[in-house]
């Protein structure tokens, strides 16, 4: 495809598909707000790389992935800040003031990484670990059943087991 070809699909594609795929990375992304300048990022690519794409039907799909990998090497480095500072927790020959810091800089990173999960799921979240309520609290503040309450809370857990394996 040329140069002028691109355009017009990607045109078209920011008239049509533009916010599901804003939507679609930002599931990937370590702030969401970032999902815009990653689909940027990905229309300018697919510009840099036109006469690479062969079917303008797969330039959908292409641009998922460029964003996609965008977003999840900027999310890794996030990760690997967080799990560096790690250790902190567990010195004993931090300072109180310095077990204190090292808290909030991985509270914060944790709070960041959960702005990936659909809002439901940090709300239950927030409520089991910031507010402590029981997942039955959880099921009346929010209006669903207490099993919906913990099945959020366990898919929240394993997603984030995942990306602690995934960087070992």
């Amino acid at each position: 495809m040329s140069i002028g070809e691109i355009r017009k699909r990607i045109e078209a594609i920011t008239v049509q598909e533009h916010n599901e795929l804003i939507r679609y990375i930002q599931g990937f992304a370590a702030y969401p707000s970032l999902a815009e300048d990653y689909l940027q990022e990905a229309y300018y690519e697919a510009l840099k790389s036109a006469n690479m794409i062969r079917n303008p039907d797969q330039l959908i799909p292409w641009l998922k992935t460029v964003a996609k990998r965008k977003a999840l090497k900027e999310f890794n480095g996030y990760y690997r800040f967080a799990q560096s500072s790690w250790p902190l927790f567990h010195s004993d020959s931090l300072s109180a003031e310095d077990q204190w810091i090292a808290k909030i800089v991985i509270t914060n990173y944790l709070r960041e990484t959960m702005k990936r999960f659909p809002q439901r799921y940090q709300k239950i979240i927030f409520l089991h670990y910031e507010e402590r309520k029981s997942f039955l609290q959880i099921s009346r503040e929010m209006g669903i059943s207490v099993s919906a309450a913990r099945q959020a809370h366990h898919r929240v857990i394993q997603e984030l087991r995942k990306l602690i394996i995934k960087e070992q």
